[in-house]
Parts: C-alpha cells; structure tokens; sequence
C-alpha cells in the first residue's frame, strides 16, 4: 500500500453515465488492457488524457520545454 506524507488518501465509489456511444468507446479502450476492470481503465484514460492536454505529454512521459 502506497504511503503519501502529504495527501490524504481515500477510496470514492462514482457513477459516471455515459450515452451508448461513449459507452462503446470506453469499451473498446478498456477491454484490450483493462478486461473488466472499468476503475482502472478509467483512471488510465482520465490521466492519459489530463497528462496530454496540460503536460504536452504522449504516453504519460513528461515533456521538457514548450509544447511544439
């Protein structure tokens, strides 16, 4: 179990609704690394996303200097 000094940890059980489409998307991003596992397969997606969008990063590696 991972023990962070500075930030309280703590498990939240969310529902997200999602159209049949984004449904189908999710699905088809999940299932080939993920299986069943929707909590982790979310967790990955949201930080890829988050990652891309305001680190400039591919791949979760940070990018030095400014975006191209």
């Amino acid at each position: 179990m991972p023990a962070f000094t500075n930030v309280p940890i703590r498990k939240e059980t969310l529902s997200i609704e999602l159209s049949e489409h984004e449904a189908a998307l999710f699905d088809a991003a999940r299932l080939p690394l993920y299986g069943n596992d929707e909590g982790a397969a979310l967790r990955d997606l949201l930080f890829t996303w988050w990652e891309e969008r305001y680190l400039g990063a591919n791949a979760g590696a940070p990018v030095i200097g400014e975006k191209a």
